[in-house]
């Protein structure tokens, strides 16, 4: 290697480029290095680096042929935009990190070539079929620059974020080590299924076409954050979420109008994918049937408050969760031993319990995490009376009345709810917005 400045020559057996320049890059996730490097056949490729990388193991990377109709213009019929910034920000979110962007357009068949493949598509090839009968083969990628730029920047070993089986082995053989490959889920849409479906079928990629809707970008984004949020607090546990719908007016929705409503099912992989990142779900009584029937207790502890035990009575032995924990204040014999019976266990709390002491009832369990859904009131209290490490919220597209059985308006309560950190994205029609909440301040 001959270093003259931010000037050197690499070599690596008979391929040789040329580090030209790197710039400080800021960007809306955070700030970058940008190195250009120049082949010897004059084609320039970029590596967007994060953090210091040198000598680093496991370093999150992103190698990226070129896609100028998807990664400029947002076009719909692949997902190279989409994986290209899920990358930058699953990066910016470790610290760490780099993105080697590769000029070899249409999987190296050029940019010329790759729109007349378009138009073969469109009349009914698949994209290896076009890309064979013009000639080319189906995918003429390369990646020994990638290793080179890779050695270069000191990387020692990298997890690599790619559905592709082929580019795993091919940076291998190029001498860096893999020590993982890291899915990037893409939005599955009438315009890029066959493709992805191609991918999948003649490539191998590993992408599960069917599910996608719970592997959406904007759910995976939500759940890395939950991930991150979700790490140890100190001595206090469990590490409790609050998971509720909203309305356009503000009212937070009750269950039974929102189970009314036509939840995308995105919302709907939401809501269940929530609930297994947590240990136990805590709903009220009047809650329980549509937590239920919106997704089960998928395997986690299912904890249900019923006052009297009065509202349990709607299920059926057939309906009861497999592990159930009932806390109430008063618990008739006969209702309780029916519970019992079916499987539940119930728990008959102190008159002046409140959420704090529910949550040390927990703790003493061995519970570390609880995400709380249920009717308005109870949101209200569980939002007040205790503290809350995140919040995810749902602002669903409908407009209830105000009435208090369509919706909560909300009482006085003396006291507001601001956040430390908050973040929103569009999941389907509905714009969902998450964050750390500050401790509930009294309003002035």
């Amino acid at each position: 290697m001959i270093d003259n400045g931010s000037t050197r020559t690499i070599s690596c057996g008979n391929n040789i480029i040329t580090h030209m320049v790197d710039v400080r890059l800021p960007t809306e996730v955070g700030d970058f290095r940008l190195h250009l490097y120049e082949d010897e056949e004059g084609k320039q490729h970029l590596a967007l680096v994060m953090g210091n990388v040198s000598g680093r193991e496991d370093v999150m990377t992103r190698i990226h042929s070129e896609c100028l109709t998807g990664d400029l213009f947002g076009s719909l019929r692949c997902d190279c935009q989409s994986q290209l910034h899920q990358s930058q920000e699953i990066i910016a979110e470790e610290g760490l990190g780099v993105i080697i962007y590769l000029r070899q357009e249409g999987r190296g068949i050029g940019l010329l070539s790759k729109l007349h493949s378009y138009n073969l598509q469109d009349e009914g090839f698949d994209t290896i079929e076009a890309n064979t009968a013009l000639g080319y083969q189906p995918d003429a990628r390369e990646y020994d620059v990638a290793s080179m730029i890779l050695s270069d920047l000191g990387v020692q070993s990298i997890r690599l974020l790619s559905n592709n089986p082929d580019k795993l082995s091919s940076i291998g053989k190029g001498g860096i080590k893999v020590t993982s490959m890291i899915a990037i889920n893409p939005r599955v849409t009438k315009d890029n299924i066959r493709y992805l479906e191609t991918k999948v079928e003649r490539f191998h990629h590993l992408i599960n076409v069917g599910a996608n809707s719970y592997h959406s970008p904007e759910i995976e984004k939500l759940l890395r954050f939950v991930d991150r949020a979700n790490s140890p607090n100190g001595s206090r546990l469990p590490h409790i979420t609050l998971f509720f719908d909203q309305a356009l007016n503000g009212l937070i929705t009750d269950p039974k109008l929102i189970s009314e409503l036509d939840i995308s099912n995105e919302l709907v992989a939401l809501r269940n994918r929530l609930r297994d990142k947590h240990q136990a779900m805590l709903v009220d009584a009047r809650s329980l049937n549509l937590s239920l029937e919106s997704g089960g207790s998928n395997g986690h502890l299912t904890i249900v408050f019923d006052r009297d035990l009065q509202g349990l009575e709607r299920l059926g032995p057939s309906s009861i969760p497999n592990k159930l924990l009932v806390l109430a204040k008063e618990a008739p014999e006969q209702q309780r031993m029916a519970l019992e019976v079916a499987g539940a266990e119930v728990v008959v709390l102190p008159k002046r319990a409140n959420y704090r002491y529910i949550m040390s009832l927990l703790e003493y369990r061995g519970i570390d995490s609880v995400i709380i859904e249920g009717s308005p009131p109870m949101l209200q209290r569980a939002m007040f009376d205790e503290h809350i490490d995140l919040i995810i919220g749902v602002i669903s597209p409908h407009m209830p009345d105000g009435h208090p059985t369509n919706g909560w308006k909300g009482r006085p309560s003396g006291h507001c709810l601001s956040f430390k950190e908050i973040h929103y994205l569009n999941i389907g029609s509905a714009l969902v917005y998450y964050g750390i909440p500050s401790a509930p301040i009294e309003a002035r």
